[in-house]
């Protein structure tokens, strides 16, 4: 399950956020193949789009950086978990 909010319209912003279990890392290759029908219709609402990963998720990490998101290498802590910033413009 995945999906976008829109931050700021006005601003051009939006939080991409997906739920899914450890199943989705078996099928990298689904994964990559349809990522840029599901971006092109996130980037059509929003031209930035941002959110934090656990840093820790290097399985998501990676998949994020494929997808062609930039992973911020500082980290951010929310109660004991670090949080890394990705993010991603409209080409």
């Amino acid at each position: 399950m995945f999906g976008l909010v829109v931050t700021s319209a006005l601003g051009g912003e939006g939080r991409p956020w997906m739920l899914g279990s450890d199943a989705i890392h078996d099928h990298p290759r689904a994964m990559l193949r349809r990522a840029p029908r599901f971006l092109a219709a996130m980037f059509a609402a929003a031209a930035r789009l941002s959110n934090l990963v656990a840093a820790d998720n290097v399985r998501a990490i990676r998949m994020l950086r494929r997808w062609g998101f930039t992973i911020d290498t500082e980290t951010t802590m929310i109660n004991t978990i670090a949080f890394r910033l990705f993010h991603a413009e409209r080409r």
